[in-house]
């Protein structure tokens, strides 16, 4: 009685909530009918006056027809007793619920064969014209029936309507439907396995339902392709999107546990022929019902035999004609089916039983025939595979030309190269690797995806030096006539988590054979107040071939940097003769430009950084490629030890602003970040100082003309002159102007005008 009292308080609340759904009415037939016909008269009578008016609210025609067989008994009987127990005045509404009820019924009993049943049903519904009533409802139920060839079956469902009562439960029928979405096009490369959703969502879960859905798009898509010959279907991208529908669909899936596993690989199995694959389809019959469960490879497993009666029931009273079912249950479905039969004689319902999927595809009294014109099928299959059809016209022209005019030679030209697991490969421009190398040590592993952009670049920021963890490039650098491939990379240690180490430069030949190897060195000494300091372990920065000297044969510079920022050393190597030029610097470099700084028709290289201690301040530095062996400015504390000529061809010194000093937070130093050439000779570069910065312009003679601040610094000076004596902002850029300093390499010393 506890059950049935939370079973009426379950059923008031749904009411109460809105939910007037054929499952909620269906419920409340059941819960009636179950208590009226196991509990006392006293027990269930409180309930009753409550119940009828919530019911006799709800229930009209439209959702009378929508009720499963079982309760419209159940309602009916219910009705029959409540009549004799409310008050008189209560008893003209029973009465119409009850004939809306009964014409419902009637139309099961037709559906079923069962016309006197269905006159018997029509005369308590009080109808005038039965036999117009009886020739209406055939009509009707005829036009509802799905035809064969239109892709919908009927799945019988077992529930329980209410969570308070498990024990009482109803049968449904509901529509399985599916619609197959092909996502793109046919691909001759990839194998694709289908998109399985479910009510527009894709299927994730592992629960029953959801691995029926997949084991009967499995089983379908291997009948098709492998049985049916149709593998173009296994390389189109496609989604397979199932569904319920008719009442009581939304909460279907909580009641399948994966019996409609069957009838959804038969329903694929339909669709996919109306995709038109082929001419000879087999098409579903239109009055099949189907319940069970799918195995391994495409068996068929029982569902409970307790539960197959219910569900045999739900599909007597339709107008299926089949019921497939599995092999197993074959004995519990044929006793209900005699026990109905027993009734209703008239009823003509076959039981079709099944071991696999095959099997019932393969059974006419499931499936029919059906054929379709061979140029509708062409057509299908040219749409589906356009983009290949223009390629491969395109191709083919191609493939003449090049069969006559390009040399297999060609193929094996390095068109771009990646790295992988410390293995170089060479790929041609037919995008085939054709050869490989290795190096024989450690290469740092670069993530870098970035189109257009070298594949071993680690870091790419605008106004900060490029870091690379490997680069190469094909050029003729040594003689010979053929292009070689210089390939720099950094050997790291396996587990470093960035890319410092020792660089390593070698040169192959046309035939990948390796002509040379250079391993440069990643220390540099110096000399710290008297201590023997050495700086181990460099980044690899701004790295390429350039023909510095003009004689048609490029060379190789490479920027490398203390992993701690400072020193930084610039090397220039002719790879022909194997000499090196290289440039010590304590501090770093912010940008690199190729510039001809002097007129003579040769380009140097021109750097914007900042210098240690103890000048800390922001510099300019100038060198030939070819001779600067050295470092600059010399005689200073620290000191290389290594190098000690002065090598660079300008060195230039910017000074520190009121902005280190006066402006809140500060700044160490300026920092010399851009370098940037306007034609006629002028450049300007840009001293960043905190969080502002200034431009500091030269021209063709290299003398600084003129200081221009950016709007933050100007705004700034300008707040800083409220609370200091500073001259005006024109004044001081003057100033700043004139306090620009070159290094003088011949007497050690800075000078205000370049030497």
């Amino acid at each position: 009685m506890k059950r049935a009292d939370g079973a009426f308080q379950e059923l008031y609340s749904r009411f109460e909530s809105g939910n007037a759904e054929p499952g909620t009415i269906e419920a409340a037939a059941l819960l009636l009918d179950h208590v009226i016909s196991r509990f006392q008269e006293s027990y269930y009578r409180p309930h009753l006056e409550r119940t009828v008016q919530l019911l006799t609210a709800s229930l009209d025609p439209a959702r009378a027809d929508l009720l499963g067989h079982d309760a419209l008994q159940a309602l009916s009987r219910a009705l029959e007793k409540i009549r004799e127990l409310v008050p008189e005045s209560t008893r003209e509404t029973i009465k119409a619920a009850a004939q809306t009820v009964h014409a419902s019924l009637a139309k099961r009993h037709l559906a079923a064969g069962d016309e006197e049943g269905a006159r018997t049903h029509l005369e308590f519904a009080s109808r005038a014209d039965i036999p117009a009533e009886i020739e209406t409802m055939r009509r009707d139920i005829e036009s509802a029936a799905p035809k064969p060839g239109s892709g919908t079956l009927f799945i019988p469902l077992v529930q329980q309507p209410l969570k308070s009562l498990p024990s009482l439960i109803g049968g449904r029928m509901i529509r399985g439907e599916l619609e197959i979405e092909m996502t793109g096009e046919w691909s001759i490369l990839h194998r694709r396995k289908p998109v399985v959703a479910f009510g527009g969502k894709i299927l994730e879960s592992q629960g029953p339902f959801a691995l029926q859905l997949r084991a009967a798009a499995d089983a379908a898509d291997h009948i098709f392709i492998h049985d049916n010959g149709q593998r173009e279907l296994a390389r189109l991208p496609r989604q397979y999107l199932y569904s319920f529908s008719g009442p009581g669909a939304d909460t279907a899936r909580a009641y399948t546990g994966g019996s409609a596993g069957l009838g959804f690989a038969l329903l694929t199995l339909d669709k996919l022929d109306a995709l038109g694959f082929r001419r000879r389809q087999r098409r579903l019959k239109g009055r099949i019902a189907v319940t069970g469960y799918l195995g391994p490879e495409g068996s068929v497993l029982p569902v409970d035999n307790a539960g197959i009666a219910e569900k045999l029931k739900t599909v007597f009273f339709s107008a299926c004609t089949h019921f497939v079912i599995p092999e197993e249950n074959r004995a519990a479905a044929a006793r209900a089916l005699e026990r109905l039969n027993e009734e209703f004689p008239a009823r003509r319902l076959e039981l079709v039983t099944v071991a696999s999927v095959e099997e019932a595809y393969r059974d006419d009294r499931i499936f029919q025939p059906a054929q379709v014109q061979a140029g509708s099928v062409a057509l299908r299959k040219m749409g589906r595979r356009r983009k290949y059809l223009v390629a491969a016209s395109a191709l083919l022209i191609a493939a003449v030309v090049m069969l006559l005019l390009i040399p297999p030679i060609f193929t094996k030209e390095i068109s771009r190269f990646y790295v992988e697991k410390d293995v170089l490969y060479f790929v041609n421009r037919f995008g085939v690797v054709f050869d490989t190398f290795t190096p024989g040590y450690h290469i740092y592993k670069c993530e870098n995806k970035e189109p257009g952009l070298p594949p071993g670049l680690v870091l790419h920021k605008k106004d900060s030096p490029p870091a690379y963890a490997y680069n190469g490039f094909i050029e003729d650098v040594v003689a010979g006539g053929k292009k070689e491939f210089v390939f720099i990379a950094l050997a790291v240690d396996p587990t470093a988590k960035n890319p410092v180490g020792r660089i390593h430069i070698h040169v192959l030949s046309d035939t990948r054979e390796e002509l040379m190897r250079i391993t440069l060195s990643d220390t540099l000494r110096m000399l710290e107040e008297g201590d023997l300091v050495e700086h181990t372990k460099v980044n690899l920065l701004w790295n390429g071939l350039h023909d510095f000297d003009r004689d048609g044969r490029k060379e190789l510079y490479i920027v490398a940097r203390n992993y701690i920022l400072s020193p930084t050393a610039a090397h220039c190597i002719t790879l022909e003769d194997r000499s090196a030029q290289t440039f010590a610097h304590y501090g770093h470099f912010n940008a690199l430009r190729i510039l001809d700084y002097n007129g003579d028709g040769r380009d140097e290289l021109v750097f914007a950084g900042v210098h240690g201690d103890p000048l800390d301040r922001g510099i300019v530095c100038v060198l030939d490629p070819l001779h600067m062996q050295g470092t600059t400015p010399t005689n200073l504390d620290p000191s290389f030890i290594e190098f000690q000529n002065d090598a660079a061809l300008l060195y230039i010194m910017f000074p520190r602003t009121v902005m280190c000093e006066l402006l809140e937070g500060g700044c160490s130093r300026p920092h010399a970040m851009t370098i940037n050439p306007e034609g006629g000779g002028v450049v300007w570069f840009g001293v960043q100082e905190g969080r502002t910065s200034l431009r500091y312009y030269f021209d063709d003679s290299w003398n600084c003309t003129r200081v221009e601040p950016i709007t933050t610094y100007e705004s700034l000076y300008r707040a800083l002159r409220k609370t200091h004596d500073l001259r005006t902002l024109e004044e001081y850029m003057e100033e700043l102007c004139g306090k620009v300093r070159y290094w003088d390499k011949d007497r050690h010393y800075w000078v205000a005008a370049p030497p």
